[in-house]
């Protein structure tokens, strides 16, 4: 089970985004889904920050993005790993910010209208050049943000539902901070040692 979960997170990485562009903020509670498996997931965006908590195998887990760089936080041990520039990590919904130009790029097909947990959206598909993958999206009308993403793959079908949506709100930089005191340990230095 475990190691399902770490390949969906990234699994999830493959479509999800590095940059943001532009005063853009959102929050919202994420659910994925594939096969038995399900985990929940509350991501809270501005710019180029983020953070994400969830919850797997009853164990919560940060992850945070912010100006220093991309942090995994992990409340119960009072611990956080920075991680390398390059390293897998879960990330907000790719192109949120400018969805319509993400669904042109991907030369979207407009396939109906449908509406999902009270949000009326428009249905598109499209094909994934990177993964070959089946993409069907759920794209809410009112604020062109995607709601609901359906992923077929080699391993199966992946849904993404978001709800509690919440867009241009104020967020405090705080939120994309470590707590005070956290030790923080540094991922592929030799010693591990935590950094000062």
């Amino acid at each position: 089970m475990k190691g399902v979960g770490t390949a969906l997170l990234v699994l999830l990485g493959m479509f999800v985004a590095v940059e943001q562009a532009g005063a853009f903020s959102a929050s919202y509670d994420q659910k994925i889904t594939h096969g038995k498996d399900m985990f929940m997931s509350k991501v809270t965006m501005h710019d180029e920050m983020f953070r994400i908590e969830a919850t797997m195998e009853g164990e919560t887990s940060v992850t945070l993005r912010n100006h220093d760089g991309v942090y995994t936080y992990l409340p119960k041990l009072g611990m956080a790993m920075k991680l390398p520039a390059n390293a897998e990590t879960p990330r907000p919904m790719e192109n949120a910010e400018s969805y319509p130009a993400y669904l042109k790029e991907r030369n979207a097909e407009r396939i109906g209208a449908d509406a999902v947990n009270g949000y009326p959206c428009t249905v598109y598909r499209f094909t994934n050049p990177a993964t070959n993958e089946m993409t069907k999206v759920w794209v809410w009308k009112e604020h062109e943000f995607p709601v609901k993403l359906e992923l077929k793959g080699d391993s199966g079908t992946t849904v993404v539902e978001l709800t509690n949506i919440q867009l241009g709100g104020v967020v405090p930089e705080s939120a994309f901070q470590l707590p005070a005191g956290v030790q923080v340990m540094s991922v592929g230095s030799p010693t591990g040692m935590p950094q000062h």
